[in-house]
């Protein structure tokens, strides 16, 4: 065999390697669920973020003591990132939560061909021990939702509030409403924490490599 011909089936047999080494659905759905995961925990770290500057606006607003337009500015600004933020929170719990199901169901249904049945039943205690988390980041999803409604109806409330009347006077008179707004946006920053914090502990419950838990502030 001439150094050509060897050039070529070293070709041909690295191909097929790599061939079989990708045809891998079952691996290939796993490594999609964590990608998943690790991508809408990526989002809820910055999200908190966003909530967190927010709130930190409102209280900047709250205490002004001089000119009330930038400090007014600067909360109404955050306004329209967190309705953005929300329709794409909303958007990425429904896309997980199908994914989850096709990913629960192909994994039942692979089971199902394992002949021995204490090493299936172990496998579809594992699948339901994922579905069980995947509920849990459901419900998550579900309480970060709600709070972004209430904390953005609030936020709005009060930019129509003093948009049209921006003095102390009417701060002042503001203020209680200003303190409640100031607890939603705090409650909700804790939802998209807890929220984040579960995707990580899903995420280590599927991947073959730890993910790091967050840093405590």
């Amino acid at each position: 065999m001439n150094h050509r011909h060897f050039c070529r089936l070293a070709c041909v047999i690295v191909s097929l390697c790599l061939m079989g080494c990708h045809a891998d659905p079952a691996r290939d759905r796993s490594t999609q669920a964590v990608d998943r995961l690790l991508e809408s925990r990526t989002s809820m770290i910055a999200g908190e973020k966003m909530v967190e500057a927010s709130v930190g606006s409102l209280r900047t607003l709250k205490n002004a003591q001089a000119d009330l337009r930038p400090a007014f500015t600067a909360f109404r600004q955050h306004i329209p990132i967190l309705l953005n933020e929300s329709d794409r929170v909303r958007v990425e719990s429904e896309a997980l939560r199908a994914q989850c199901e096709l990913h629960v169901q192909a994994w039942q249904s692979d089971l199902g061909t394992i002949n021995n049945q204490q090493l299936r039943q172990a496998g579809e205690d594992r699948a339901q021990q994922v579905r069980d988390r995947y509920t849990q980041i459901e419900q998550l999803y579900a309480t970060v939702n709600a709070g972004y409604l209430k904390y953005i109806a609030e936020c709005k409330d009060l930019e129509t509030y003093l948009a049209n009347d921006l003095n102390y006077p009417a701060l002042l008179t503001a203020k209680q409403w200003v303190s409640a707004t100031e607890t939603s946006g705090e409650h909700l920053r804790q939802s998209i924490a807890d929220l984040a914090s579960e995707l990580s502990n899903t995420t280590n419950v599927l991947s073959p490599v730890p993910v790091p838990q967050r840093m405590e502030k």
